[in-house]
């Protein structure tokens, strides 16, 4: 399965708010007429036109201090200066944040299988111990329970320096890049799909993200006027 480069280096926290994409223009927006010694235009300025706050945007339970971070600076960068420019910055958002979902559901599919498969290998690894190792051999200080053994698969996959010293030790011999690429052959198909959602929600964010440039470009130089063509 292909991936960004810069999201096989570091995969997405879920409490980390998707990067700020980095974007220019010759054209500035239309300055405000608000007094110079005023404040910057900013999100509570130039309030969402459809709903008040994120509740158009975040599900139960997703993070709202990374989508404010977001959101914020979103509107720093693109600055709406009327109701057709903030309507597509509102848009912008929204794909965007929709990419961020995308991409945690992507890599808790992978985690999730990553977590049933180390959990089952360590099991086996301990039950098998038991069975045949002499007692001064075996694992007296791990976790016993599958649901413990869980717990400490889950802490690996995640990389906590204690969860990955007890699975390296109960498997001895762990090649964690295998077990990845096994996790994402079993699960072509839904990995795919994602991918393919990615890939256009990426294509309709940047297209939205055109359009607003372009409008400006094309007042700047006088072809529009409130809106219409002359």
């Amino acid at each position: 399965m292909s991936d960004d480069s810069s999201e096989a280096a570091s995969p997405p926290s879920p409490n980390q708010a998707p990067a700020r994409p980095r974007m220019r223009s010759s054209v500035r927006p239309q300055e405000s007429a608000a007094p110079a010694a005023g404040p910057a235009a900013g999100p509570e300025a130039r309030p969402s036109l459809i709903g008040s706050g994120p509740r158009q945007y975040l599900l139960a339970g997703e993070d709202r201090p990374s989508f404010d971070v977001l959101k914020a600076a979103f509107d720093e960068e693109l600055r709406p200066a009327d109701a057709v420019e903030r309507m597509w910055a509102d848009e912008i958002v929204d794909l965007e944040w929709d990419l961020h979902r995308l991409r945690l559901t992507r890599r808790t599919i992978v985690e999730n299988d990553l977590v049933d498969r180390l959990t089952q290998k360590v099991a086996l690894s301990n039950a098998a111990l038991s069975r045949h190792a002499p007692a001064e051999e075996r694992l007296t200080d791990g976790p016993a329970t599958l649901a413990d053994i869980r717990y400490q698969a889950r802490k690996c996959v995640n990389g906590d320096p204690a969860g990955v010293e007890y699975v390296h030790g109960a498997l001895v011999v762990l090649d964690m890049a295998h077990e990845i690429r096994s996790v994402q052959a079993e699960n072509t198909e839904v990995l795919m799909r994602l991918e393919a959602s990615i890939h256009a929600t990426s294509r309709l964010r940047d297209a939205v993200i055109a359009r607003l440039y372009s409008r400006r470009e094309l007042i700047a130089d006088g072809r529009v006027i409130s809106g219409r063509r002359r």
